[in-house]
């Protein structure tokens, strides 16, 4: 079973608190149960408070030769100003998820599924790095011989992208295979 979520949400609030959650249960015989949260925050207006949630957490309840995954991982990206993703942005995006999508279907065992995982969480991140752009019209620059204040914002990465586990200690997807039974 899949579970899988990639998407990007936009705040212009005082407190950016998005919450981001994977979570994999399974409780089956011989098989893989995986769940994926990726997400971009794009806040802008210069947000009083950052303060993101990411979790993933990975179940086996009475399972004999299960494996389950669980991967969350959250960008934020803080702006001065609105922003949008460019033309290309958007369609990458939609290439990771196509990616992301032909994983229920790969064949692939739990490790190799988790590899590529944390291959298209970290392109997502580069598109929000270099295809996030301001909205409206450019400001024309300054003069030469003076100096002002930018007038368009420009995006910086807030935290770092945090891929988050059931355990804290690696700050790696969660995956819980169970030993094979008698």
């Amino acid at each position: 079973m899949y579970a899988i979520r990639l998407k990007v949400v936009l705040s212009g609030q005082d407190t950016v608190d998005a919450t981001n959650t994977a979570v994999a249960a399974a409780s089956c015989s011989d098989c893989q149960t995986v769940a994926v949260a990726i997400e971009g925050v794009l806040g802008y207006g210069a947000p009083e408070t950052v303060v993101p949630v990411n979790e993933a957490l990975a179940l086996n309840v009475d399972c004999n030769n299960c494996q389950t995954l669980a991967a969350a991982y959250q960008s934020v990206i803080s702006t001065d100003g609105k922003v949008r993703m460019t033309g290309d942005g958007r369609r990458q995006i939609a290439q990771l998820r196509q990616q992301l999508e032909s994983l229920r279907t790969s064949g692939l065992a739990i490790d190799r599924v988790a590899a590529e995982v944390d291959r298209i969480a970290g392109e997502f991140r580069k598109v929000l790095q270099t295809e996030v752009v301001p909205i409206g019209r450019p400001q024309p620059a300054a003069p030469t011989g003076t100096s002002g204040p930018a007038d368009s914002p420009s995006p910086s990465t807030s935290p770092s992208p945090t891929p988050s586990g059931s355990t804290a200690a690696a700050g790696s997807p969660t995956a819980s295979p169970s030993p094979s039974g008698p």
